[in-house]
């Protein structure tokens, strides 16, 4: 017997509603899937603080939340972003999965129900300790270095006027044209984009735009320059052979010259705009408390021993607060704080086998008795106890 549907296409029709209201009347008798109902929000905590993962690992961030009671809420909506909008050095997943990329850090935000928290992910090559990068250097001798806090933007200098610069953490490592042959010697970076190199024969080189170019300053000086130090965007200072401590306040549009010793400098470092330190020749050390105008002589020297760099004798003066101090070049055999205000000098023997010494804290060892006399004078200079 034929199918009357197909011969009427009425019949077809009616069927067909037939159907779907059986269909509708069926799905209606079932419990239909409500979404879970989450209470607001109190509190919102991303966790750990700070996730360190090597480069080519995995870790993860995990989000808990409170409701207005304190109790714990689950099945809540996260979104997940991070400052490294490009995705060099992390990939972040939904859930909170951190992929390493390349060494440096990053912060990673989470919000919920109006409520927002970060942590910092740090991202530290695979390779643990020291290890050896190609430097891109040709041979030449590197002699001072430089690294932005952010652990990937940095620049070498060294001799045949070598400047070197790295965006990866020192993966790679570009050649930037210094335009001078003479050795240099430091580098220092103010800003993101703005630095200063310093090196032989007076060399004073400036740029603006990360060390895509440099240009030579006049600063007025013929002595070997071995170090630069600039503690905002206008006040700078450089230190180098015959005792030469150069200053600017004016962004290095002029410099004054300054002779407070004979021996070779090696190295300078200031606090703020006021208090700062430089190192040398035959333990010699010098201080000024006026932003360089003037300065002040250590004598007798505290030590025999050449002090090659002044990072971290920031210590010695009162510290700035919110500077972020970047990594910088140099252990010194020596170590120095200023402690309560006042300049006390302190020494125990070095710690890692070596034959010498090295100034640490009061209240561990005494102040060294051939110093006594000159710290007395000192404090008389410096308005101390």
């Amino acid at each position: 017997m034929a199918d009357l549907t197909q011969k009427n296409p009425f019949r077809r029709c009616v069927f067909v509603v037939a159907l779907a209201a059986a269909l509708a009347a069926w799905g209606c008798g079932k419990n239909p899937t409500s979404p879970p109902v989450i209470p607001p929000l109190a509190q919102l905590t991303l966790s750990p603080d700070t996730l360190t993962v090597s480069v080519g690992e995995t870790g993860f961030f995990s989000v808990s939340a409170l409701d207005s009671a304190g109790a714990p809420v689950t099945g809540f909506p996260a979104t997940w972003s991070s400052s490294d909008s490009g995705g060099v050095i992390i990939s972040l997943g939904r859930s909170g999965r951190v992929s390493a990329l390349s060494e440096g850090t990053a912060r990673v935000f989470v919000e919920s129900g109006g409520l927002r928290d970060s942590g910092v992910v740090v991202i530290v090559p695979p390779q643990r300790g020291w290890f050896t990068q190609a430097s891109n250097a040709n041979g030449a001798n590197l002699n001072g270095v430089f690294f932005q806090p952010d652990g990937r933007t940095g620049w070498v200098v060294g001799n045949g006027g070598k400047i070197l610069g790295t965006t990866d953490a020192g993966a790679r490592w570009s050649v930037q044209t210094s335009g001078t042959g003479f050795n240099l010697n430091g580098v220092w970076f103010n800003r993101d984009r703005e630095g200063w190199a310093v090196g032989a024969n007076g060399t004073v080189l400036h740029t603006t735009d990360g060390g895509a170019h440099w240009g030579r300053v006049n600063a007025g000086a013929s002595e070997n320059l071995m170090d630069v130090f600039f503690a905002n965007d206008s006040m700078g200072w450089a230190v180098g052979s015959n005792g030469a401590i150069l200053r600017t306040r004016n962004r290095g549009e002029s410099w004054q010259k300054l002779h407070p010793t004979v021996v070779t400098l090696h190295g300078v470092a200031f606090a703020d705009t006021t208090h700062g330190w430089a190192v040398g020749d035959y333990g010699t050390i010098v201080g000024t408390h006026n932003g360089g105008a003037g300065w002040f002589v250590v004598q007798p020297a505290v030590a025999s021993q050449t002090h090659r760099g002044g990072r971290g004798l920031h210590r010695l003066a009162a510290p700035q607060r919110g500077r972020r101090e970047p990594a910088r070049r140099h252990a010194l055999p020596h170590r120095f704080h200023r402690i309560r205000g006042r300049l006390e000098w302190h020494r125990r023997r070095a710690a890692l086998g070596q034959r010498g010494s090295h100034l640490d804290r009061a209240d561990r060892e005494h102040p060294i008795p051939a110093q006594r006399r000159v710290l007395r004078g000192l404090r008389a200079r410096l308005g101390g106890g």
